[in-house]
């Protein structure tokens, strides 16, 4: 019997025995709904014992809706996952069927529920926002509303965002004090802010932004950490520059991603829309500045982590840690040397940190996660 029918049949055992968990009844039905005209009889003698209207069961199972846990990916060529948020290993783990059909529009993961001491949960919306005169607002444990008010702004939070609203501005540039207020999310913690020119902002986990509460200047100035995505309000009179540890940005209305965390070896501009300029080079959409040099760049991976993934493209083994890292909290260690692989692919960032790990375990990844927040990776 083939690597598939193993699959199935264990998938409809669980089925039948109703042990079968979430993301394997997902998995369960993808398979049948591609493939059970073309092995159906073969189940049918199997399961007839204890199933004996195997039309019905296989009707009840399609007709049935769950949601789904992780991203449901479309792969091309003549393989597909067994494991649709599992990643592909460009190092030659086996974590696919091959088939001689044509591959499904989509294939979707068995990702195993996990609970227990020894599992973190993913991060979530959590951030610190600081105003002018110190004041600390942990906007995780603050209810919807208004927060406060700096100079002309009234600060609400809604949902997990905070929109500065500007009441009036008649402000000429310059002609006001500025004071600023500073957002920070911290390990494990992401936030959206809609600055009080419209413009809005995405924090990544360990990110932060510094802003006046008030453009009143010839330039709209922000200075961040980490990585930050934006959609800036357009106005042509009030440039938009965002200041790194290393260099400016500067655009007018424009959609772009910059990470920049320090424990990263660049610092990575990826545009969307509009136009950005970075050292007296300027970027088009679907291209990135990085190492002083302009490339193209995927952006459906730049910007996974707004989407709720996280994204690889052979990426090596400590780069994936450092993502994990700083979204489940936790710290990393290597036991001996440091396993050789490459990932490509995408998983969800709403799974808990051993449902992660257990999929790269499948590339003979070996771990433990002790304390509630030190990964140890093993030879």
């Amino acid at each position: 019997m083939d690597v598939q029918n193993e699959r199935l049949n264990y998938l409809l055992q669980r089925y039948l025995d109703k042990t079968l968990t979430e993301s394997e009844f997902t998995e369960l039905s993808e398979l049948l709904r591609h493939n059970w005209k073309h092995i159906g009889h073969n189940h049918q003698q199997q399961v007839i014992t204890r199933e004996p209207d195997w039309e019905q069961m296989v009707e009840s199972i399609l007709n049935t809706k769950t949601p789904a846990r992780v991203r449901r990916l479309h792969f091309s060529g003549n393989a597909w996952f067994k494991y649709a948020a599992a990643i592909v290993i460009i190092a030659g783990a086996a974590l696919y069927l091959t088939r001689n059909q044509n591959p499904p529009h989509n294939a979707t993961a068995a990702v195993k529920p996990v609970t227990g001491a020894d599992d973190v949960l993913p991060g979530s919306d959590k951030a610190i926002l600081t105003l002018a005169d110190g004041t600390i607002v942990a906007l995780d444990n603050t209810e919807n509303g208004t927060i406060a008010k700096q100079g002309n702004s009234n600060i609400v939070k809604k949902d997990g965002q905070v929109i500065y609203n500007l009441q009036s501005s008649g402000s000429k540039a310059g002609a006001t004090t500025v004071s600023y207020n500073t957002m920070t999310s911290p390990r494990g913690g992401q936030y959206k802010l809609i600055l009080p020119d419209g413009s809005k902002v995405w924090l990544n986990a360990a990110s932060s932004i510094r802003f006046p509460t008030e453009f009143t200047e010839d330039r709209r100035i922000v200075t961040i950490t980490g990585e930050v995505y934006f959609e800036v309000a357009k106005n042509p009179r009030q440039p938009f520059i965002v200041k790194t540890y290393a260099e400016d940005i500067t655009v007018v209305g424009t959609s772009f991603n910059v990470n920049s965390y320090p424990d990263e070896p660049i610092i990575k501009t990826s545009l969307l829309e509009g136009s950005v300029w970075i050292n007296g080079n300027v970027l088009q959409p679907g291209q990135a500045y990085m190492n002083g040099k302009i490339t193209s760049t995927n952006l459906e991976q730049d910007l996974a982590w707004k989407n709720g993934f996280f994204s690889f493209n052979k990426t090596d083994l400590p780069a994936v840690m450092r993502q994990l890292s700083r979204w489940y909290n936790v710290e990393v260690k290597y036991e001996g040397a440091i396993p050789k692989r490459a990932f490509s692919g995408e998983i969800g960032r709403n799974l808990t940190l051993r449902q992660v790990l257990d999929v790269l375990s499948q590339t003979r990844i070996h771990y433990k996660i002790e304390q509630g927040n030190l990964i140890t990776i093993m030879p």
